[in-house]
């Protein structure tokens, strides 16, 4: 509301373009914001922060967290640009950094010809050391682009995730509800997301739906870029309240996305009975990658 007052403050009208500069939240907050107002406002991304230019920038869907949940409050609209000033990334600090790269892995993993993921796994050394100069520049700006391409293409079929975009959600149900259970801000958005793709992986194998192996092999990429995976010292059943409290729910079932392999990744329908069972095999996963 402080953004939409200023905006009215300063007496803009249908034809001002506002612009939104910053992270993931402040692109959202600003998108939904040029959304609303009037009914509607023009408005640019220039993200800079690695989560924002891979992911919360791209695509036109814009969300802000309620006292209810993540991402309840909301709209589609599309950017009439984003603009990403790769240089922005030489700012952040390294754990800022390393966060964004969990979107790049959920990317990856949705990528159909799984490429990308075999791209990331030669080239993880050269993304997470920041000191290595050319080499880093070159692959972390090979991997914004790719992950940018990924979600257009996802995005462009299915603007208003009435089907396909939905798999964009990979890692996101059970990667908000950690970010709920510890307080939103506690748990960066990025990380919560990396866990939560390890943990659908983890679902999908039990249910059957995916080979035993494959949380570990996303979790051993999640490892060489330098994030967690692990859901210890969770309260199980917060978590799995929160997951059941997203917006995805029907009756006694949430639709999740889950990886069937690398490049493969389906919508299913799941209980709270076998998301509880998942969450507890991850509860102590320090020997998931041996």
């Amino acid at each position: 509301m402080d953004v939409v007052n200023k905006l009215l403050d300063e007496k803009v009208d249908r034809k001002t373009l506002v612009i939104g500069l910053g992270g993931g939240v402040t692109t959202d907050i600003v998108g939904f914001a040029a959304a609303t107002v009037l009914r509607g406002l023009k408005f640019v991304n220039v993200p800079t922060t690695l989560l924002a230019m891979v992911d919360a920038s791209v695509g036109g869907k814009t969300g802000v967290n309620t006292r209810h949940g993540k991402n309840l409050l909301g709209a589609f609209w599309q950017p009439s640009m984003v603009l990403v000033p790769i240089e922005a990334l030489e700012t952040l600090p390294d754990f800022e950094y390393n966060c964004g790269m969990g979107e790049v892995v959920k990317h990856a993993v949705l990528e159909e010809s799984g490429e990308f993921f075999k791209w990331l796994e030669n080239n993880a050394e050269a993304l997470a050391n920041r000191k290595a100069g050319d080499a880093h520049h070159k692959a972390v700006t090979h991997a914004v682009r790719k992950c940018c391409e990924i979600k257009a293409a996802v995005v462009g079929e299915d603007e208003r995730e009435d089907g396909k975009r939905a798999l964009l959600n990979l890692g996101h149900t059970v990667g908000h509800a950690i970010e709920h259970v510890l307080g939103f801000g506690n748990m960066p958005h990025g990380v919560a997301v990396a866990i939560g793709t390890v943990a659908e992986a983890r679902l999908a194998e039990l249910r059957g739906d995916a080979p035993v192996g494959l949380a570990k092999t996303i979790a051993s990429l999640l490892q060489k870029l330098h994030l967690p995976y692990s859901l210890e010292n969770q309260d199980m059943d917060a978590l799995v309240d929160a997951v059941f409290m997203d917006k995805k729910r029907e009756g006694a079932k949430i639709t999740i996305t889950v990886p069937k392999a690398i490049g493969n990744v389906a919508l299913v329908k799941v209980d709270p009975k076998e998301l509880r069972q998942a969450f507890e095999t991850l509860a102590d996963n320090a020997n998931l990658l041996k």
